[in-house]
C-alpha cells in the first residue's frame, strides 16, 4: 500500500517533491521493521537525495534522514557508514537545533557506535552530551534519560568506575520502574548490572538485594526456567559465599543447575557451577567435596570438548590447589602446569592470569621437589609484573589485586623454604602495590605488614 502511493505521488507531484521524499522515509520505515538492510538504505537514500536537492544542506529533515541512514546501518553492524551519516547530523543538529531531542538522539547512537568499535572515552562523552541534553528537555520521569543513564553505566562499570557506574544504574533503574510499561528485560538486566557493581566494591549486602530483584522479576515475568537466572544465581552464589553465607551459596548453585539442565541446549555454565561449588567447599574445608566438583567441571568441559579454554583453565586450577592440600604436588603441579599452558596460549605470555600461573607452578614444583622449575617460573612471574604494570598504576584494580596475590605467595613460598632475604623483597614489593590499593585496615595489607614483622 505504502508503495503504491509512493507510485502515485511521484507521478502526481514528481520524482523530487519533499512529499515524494516522504513517502520514500516510510516505505522504507516498513523494510526497516523486516530487517530489509538493502531495501530500507535504497529508500531512505532517496529521501535523503531529494531532501538535499530541495531543503539543502541544512535543515532539520535532511538532518533527520543522516540520523535515520546512521541508525539503520548502526543496527546492522555496518560501522562505517554509521558513521559518516551521524556525524552529518550531528554537525547539521548542532548548527540549526542545538540542545534539542533529535541532537540527543544523535549522540546517543553515534555514542553506541563508538562504544561497539571499542572506542570507549569517546562513547562516554558522546553519552554524556545526550544525557545532559534530555535532562533539560525530556519529563523528569522519561524513559529517554533511563535509556542513556544504563549505557553510560555499563561503560563506567567497563573503566571501572564503579561506584559512578552504580550511580547511574541506581537512576535509570528509579526511571524504568515509573514506566506504565516496564520493559522487565531492560530492568533485569540493570538490577544484575548494579548488583555485580555492588559486588566489585565489596558492598555483598546491596549485591544480594540487588541480585535478588533481578532473579525476581525473571521468575515473575519472564519464567521460572528462563536460562538468564543461571547467570543471576550464580553471581547471588559468590556474593553469598563473600558475605559468609556459604550454605545459602550452595543453595542457589543447586538451583542453578537445576535449571541448567531443564534446559537442553548450551551446558557450558555447568561448568562454572562446578567451579563455584568448588570453591565454596573449599572454603569449607571440605576437600573431597570440593574435589569431586572440580572433577565435574572436568569431566563437563571433556564433554563439550572444551579442553583448551579459558575456563577449563580455571577448572585446572582449582584441581592444582587442591591436590596442594592433599599433598599430592605432583598432580597438583601437572594440573598447575596445564592451566599455564593455555593461559599462555590463549593470553600470551605478559598476562596478569598467566603470572598467575607461573606462581602457582612455582609453588606446586617447589613442593614437589623441583627447585629449579620452582625458580624459574618464580622469575617468569615477576618478570610479568614488571612489565604489565610497572608503576602500580593500572586503572584495573583486579590486575592490581591478583599482582598482591603473586607476590605474597611467592613470598610465602620463599619463607617456607627459609629463605627469608627473597620472602622479604617479595613482601616489600606486595606492600608497596597494597599500600596504593587498600585502606589502611584492609585485611590483606594487615597480612602483609604482619608477615613482615614475622620475618
Amino acid at each position: 500500500l505504502y508503495n503504491k502511493s509512493l507510485a502515485i505521488t511521484s507521478k502526481q507531484l514528481g520524482e523530487n517533491s519533499p512529499s515524494t521524499a516522504t513517502c520514500y522515509y516510510t516505505v522504507g520505515t516498513v523494510y526497516l521493521k523486516q530487517d530489509n538492510l538493502p531495501d530500507t538504505v535504497s529508500n531512505y537514500s532517496k529521501a535523503l537525495s531529494i531532501r538535499l536537492k530541495k531543503l539543502g544542506e541544512y535543515n532539520t529533515e535532511t538532518a533527520s534522514m543522516y540520523y535515520e541512514l546512521g541508525s539503520t546501518y548502526l543496527k546492522f553492524g555496518d560501522y562505517a557508514n554509521c558513521k559518516d551519516n551521524l556525524e552529518k547530523a550531528k554537525i547539521i543538529q548542532e548548527k540549526i537545533c542545538p540542545g534539542t531531542i533529535q541532537l540527543a538522539r544523535t549522540y546517543f547512537n553515534l555514542g553506541m557506535y563508538q562504544y561497539y568499535t571499542n572506542d570507549r572515552i569517546s562513547a562516554l562523552t558522546s553519552l554524556t552530551e545526550s544525557y545532559q541534553i534530555k535532562k533539560k528537555v525530556c519529563a523528569p520521569d522519561s524513559v529517554e534519560i533511563a535509556l542513556v543513564c544504563g549505557q553510560i553505566a555499563d561503560i563506567l562499570s567497563e573503566i571501572d568506575e564503579h561506584k559512578s557506574a552504580i550511580d547511574y544504574y541506581k537512576y535509570a533503574i528509579s526511571l524504568y520502574v515509573k514506566q506504565p510499561n516496564i520493559d522487565n528485560a531492560e530492568l533485569t538486566r540493570l538490577f544484575f548490572n548494579v548488583g555485580n557493581e555492588y559486588f566489585k566494591t565489596g558492598d555483598c549486602a546491596n549485591a544480594i538485594e540487588a541480585y535478588d530483584w533481578s532473579i525476581k522479576i525473571i521468575t515473575t515475568y519472564i519464567g521460572e526456567n528462563d536460562p538468564l537466572l543461571i547467570d543471576r544465581y550464580i553471581n547471588l552464589a559468590n556474593a553469598y559465599q563473600a558475605f559468609g553465607k556459604s550454605d545459602e551459596a550452595i543453595a542457589v548453585l543447586q538451583d542453578a543447575e537445576q535449571i541448567q539442565n531443564a534446559n537442553p541446549g548450551n551446558k557450558a555454565n555447568l561448568t562454572e557451577i562446578y567451579n563455584t561449588l568448588a570453591l565454596i567447599y573449599n572454603g569449607k574445608a571440605d576437600v573431597d567435596k570440593a574435589l569431586y566438583y572440580s572433577l565435574q567441571a572436568l569431566s563437563n568441559e571433556e564433554l563439550l570438548n572444551d579442553k583448551e579454554s579459558l575456563s577449563c583453565a580455571i577448572t585446572y586450577n582449582n584441581l592444582g590447589a587442591l591436590y596442594l592440600k592433599r599433598y599430592d604436588f605432583d598432580q597438583s603441579l601437572a594440573y598447575h602446569m596445564e592451566a599455564l599452558k593455555i593461559r599462555k596460549s590463549l593470553l600470551g605470555e605478559n598476562n596478569i592470569n598467566t603470572a598467575l600461573s607461573y606462581e602457582q607452578v612455582s609453588q606446586a614444583a617447589g613442593l614437589a621437589g623441583k627447585k629449579e622449575l620452582a625458580s624459574e617460573c618464580s622469575r617468569k612471574a615477576i618478570e610479568i609484573l614488571q612489565t604489565i604494570d610497572p608503576d602500580d598504576t593500572s586503572s584495573d584494580s583486579e590486575v592490581r589485586r591478583t599482582a598482591i596475590k603473586i607476590l605474597t605467595d611467592l613470598g610465602s613460598a620463599a619463607k617456607l623454604s627459609e629463605n627469608y632475604s627473597d620472602a622479604l623483597n617479595l613482601y616489600q614489593k606486595a606492600l608497596v602495590k597494597a599500600a596504593k590499593l587498600y585502606s589502611r585496615n584492609e585485611a590483606d595489607l594487615i597480612i602483609i605488614h604482619s608477615q613482615i614483622a614475622h620475618i
